[in-house]
């Protein structure tokens, strides 16, 4: 097991602003690794979420691209300090996870440097470039879910040497033992939600159009309420104007909800019945970890990473991407009591709590010690730890 002594990883996002998935990820495994964990970011990136971590900043660039010529060149301009970083301290690991971050990973690879890992989040059109780093990188590329590997076209029977983000302690609720009652007997309504953020590709539109599919008196037993903001990007602006427009031409204004940011979201999952999580070619989804670690059901589109953890019922259930009317169908079909309700398995998720998560990760930075004989040479130097002096880096 790792200690305070052992590696320092430098987990590169190089992002600008404290937002997105991945950045939930890497706190999400940065607990308890038994590593030194700092983020390294651009310039003028404040943290707005906790836990925060030890920051290192470099200059602006594009690191959220993978081969346009810009972001290559500025990927690469980080190559020279990072190699003497790697020279100097040999208990410093680097752990890319943007697109820049997988990029730079596999120079660092074929320039002869064994103390690096990557972490893949996303599903990218550009499979070739990811199945030549996977030739390069090997064990230390590391995907979220076996349906990310298969969609990279690599071998993926199983959960082994893939590993998801988690939630924190906060949101992991025993949840609810008995699934709701619906049928002709009840006039119960089906409190469903959405959580996310509101861009286009997360398809929220699809619950919109499934709700204006429904018939009247099915409808009236619904109640949709979504929780996240819109980027300050115009065309996440335009998405949610076009989500207003949805809202007025099927008439749903009294079974719909935003409720924008929320810091604190027990509350949320406490309200619903039922997440719904419609996004396109989603790598993974911790909305829907958090969701089931919070005791909700889920139903996802069936190309959302994180739909691997359900066996319908169990968990949750599946329907066809971009289908509103097969979502519609199957919200109904919940309501009149023809489907079975889904439920949680707590012991299903026992690969994504994050003691495990820790674990594993520990497990992949002692081996890459163990690979480069890392062990004799802490020795020597008294397990000194990585000192960076200044959080930020001035060329």
């Amino acid at each position: 097991m790792l200690t305070d002594k052992g590696p320092t990883v430098l987990h590169f996002v190089g992002s600008g602003w404290d937002v997105g998935g991945t950045l939930s990820y890497i706190r999400s495994v940065t607990r308890q690794n038994g590593a030194r964990n700092i983020l390294i970011v651009q310039e003028g990136f404040e943290q707005t979420r906790h836990p925060h971590m030890k920051l290192l900043r470099i200059s602006k660039g594009d690191y959220s691209r993978l081969l346009s010529p810009m972001a290559i060149w500025d990927s690469l301009k980080q190559v020279a300090w990072l190699r003497r970083k790697l020279v100097r301290r040999h208990n410093l690991i680097f752990h890319g996870h943007s697109r820049g971050g997988v990029l730079l990973g596999i120079i660092l690879s074929l320039l002869g440097h064994q103390r690096v890992v990557v972490t893949v989040h996303l599903n990218n059109p550009q499979r070739w470039f990811y199945r030549l780093g996977h030739a390069v990188m090997r064990d230390r590329m590391i995907f979220l879910c076996p349906s990310m590997k298969r969609y990279y076209g690599l071998p993926a029977e199983n959960w082994r040497d893939c590993i998801p983000g988690s939630v924190p302690p906060s949101l992991r609720r025993p949840g609810k033992t008995i699934p709701p009652f619906f049928g002709p007997e009840t006039e119960r309504t089906l409190t469903i939600g959405g959580c996310g953020i509101i861009v286009d590709w997360k398809r929220w539109e699809i619950i919109l159009e499934a709700l204006g599919w429904l018939p009247t008196e099915i409808r009236r037993r619904v109640k949709f309420i979504h929780i996240g903001d819109p980027l300050d990007e115009n065309i996440s602006q335009d998405y949610s104007q076009l989500l207003r427009d949805l809202v007025h031409e099927h008439h749903l204004h009294e079974i719909v909800e935003w409720r924008g940011h929320q810091n604190d979201v027990k509350a949320f999952f406490s309200e619903i019945d039922l997440l719904v999580h419609p996004a396109e070619n989603e790598p993974f989804g911790l909305a829907v970890v958090e969701s089931l670690f919070a005791g909700v059901p889920v139903i996802a589109s069936d190309t959302v990473g994180a739909a691997d953890l359900f066996a319908p019922p169990e968990n949750g259930l599946k329907f066809p991407t971009n289908n509103s009317r097969a979502l519609a169908t199957m919200i109904a079909e919940l309501i009149e009591g023809k489907r079975a309700f889904p439920q949680v398995n707590r012991r299903s998720l026992r690969p994504l709590e994050p003691d495990y998560l820790n674990a594993r990760w520990a497990e992949i930075y002692l081996k890459l010690f163990e690979d480069n004989d890392i062990r004799a040479t802490r020795t020597r130097y008294g397990g000194e730890g990585y000192s960076l002096g200044n959080s930020t880096r001035t060329r």
